[in-house]
């Protein structure tokens, strides 16, 4: 038996072999993003506010920016965040598919939930916030 340290100062007795439970789950819902190599921190565009908290692996980046996947909620606040008064962009929900429509684009935008029901606004600049 080995002890582990769980969020907020938590222990837990486990066998070194023991499968994770839905309890597990219960207690840490951000587990299976850490087991996926994930790690959390916010994001802006250019590094400008506002910022979104969102998911990365670390070092991962498309022509120099940070690839973030955001929870469904976050999406959302983003996807309402493009779309301001002053811009025709669009968006809207298709079942759990995110469709955008950026001002001056002719194509629209699919965003798809991946495995873990993340969204990635790829060829975004993304600059993770420094603390």
């Amino acid at each position: 038996m080995v002890t582990e340290q769980r969020p907020h100062g938590h222990l837990r007795v486990v066998a070194p072999d023991e499968p994770a439970t839905d309890l597990d789950a219960k207690m840490d819902p951000f587990a299976e993003y850490r087991a996926a190599g994930l790690v959390n921190a916010r994001f802006g565009i250019d590094g400008a506010p506002p910022y979104f908290w969102g998911y990365i692996h670390p070092g991962q980046t498309w022509n120099g920016w940070d690839t973030p996947r955001f929870g469904k909620q976050v999406a959302e606040l983003i996807a309402e965040w493009v779309t301001s008064p002053d811009e025709v962009s669009t968006w809207w929900w298709d079942g759990d598919d995110l469709a955008i429509r950026l001002p001056g684009a002719e194509n629209i935008e699919i965003l798809v939930p991946d495995h873990l029901g993340l969204y990635q606004f790829d060829g975004w600049s993304w600059t993770e916030l420094q603390a």
